[in-house]
């Protein structure tokens, strides 16, 4: 966060599975089922913390985030 300039006020978490984000990116669209994480063992953000808790793990909700 530093090495980046952003100050921690400016950083936020979404909480999608670090080892499947790309993978949401290219085949979790529309009607495709959510990503099932193999770490969490979910399809949606299980983290309360996060202003994404609840979101299934799909391209759409990535896209809207990023926009917020």
């Amino acid at each position: 966060m530093t090495y980046l300039g952003l100050l921690e006020d400016n950083l936020v978490f979404l909480g999608y599975p670090d080892f499947g984000t790309l993978n949401i990116w290219k085949k979790h669209w529309g009607k495709a089922p959510p990503l099932h994480s193999m770490l969490t063992n979910v399809t949606n953000i299980p983290y309360k913390s996060s202003p994404s808790y609840g979101k299934p793990h799909k391209g759409e909700e990535i896209v809207a985030d990023i926009e917020q």
